[in-house]
């Protein structure tokens, strides 16, 4: 059985990296490209929060992007 993406999103390659979407992708083409210009800095894909309360692991949270502007 296929799963479906609950928003109907395709996985797209580019450059080597796989996104969850087109929409994803471009936003990185994007973002690379307010790098190059100096308007963002240290873009990373898919960086790993790891939650935790009182020591003890509760989840992780993996947002797309992660850069300082």
């Amino acid at each position: 059985m296929i799963r479906k993406n609950k928003y109907n999103a395709r996985k797209t390659q580019m450059g080597g990296i796989t996104f969850d979407s087109v929409r994803e992708a471009q936003r990185y083409l994007d973002l690379r490209l307010l790098e190059s210009n100096g308007d963002i800095q240290d873009l990373e894909i898919k960086p790993v929060y790891r939650i935790s309360h009182k020591g003890e692991p509760i989840c992780k949270y993996i947002p797309d992007f992660r850069y300082k502007q």
